[in-house]
């Protein structure tokens, strides 16, 4: 699940992973305009779990010019699942 708030000169991008097997290993949000960031860690601070919340904060000018990013969330098995969310 990904939701995004407009947080003035930021965004707030919240996002809760699962998987029923295997544990999260991380992801990485990747914007139509070229910027990527990888999230090594969840809002807890411990990848431990096959379910995970991320929380991160995105200035806007690092993202001008983006309308949708797309999450990759990885886990410890190799598997990527990718969803892409719309902005703006």
């Amino acid at each position: 699940d990904v939701s995004i708030q407009d947080e003035g000169s930021e965004i707030k991008i919240y996002i809760l992973v699962s998987d029923t097997q295997s544990l999260i290993s991380g992801l990485t949000l990747k914007f139509n305009n070229g910027h990527e960031l990888t999230l090594a860690q969840p809002a807890d601070g411990i990848l431990d779990g096959r379910a995970e919340r991320f929380l991160h904060s995105v200035d806007k000018q690092l993202i001008s010019g983006a309308t949708t990013v797309e999450v990759y969330a990885g886990d410890a098995a190799g598997n990527i699942a990718i969803k892409r969310v719309e902005f703006r």
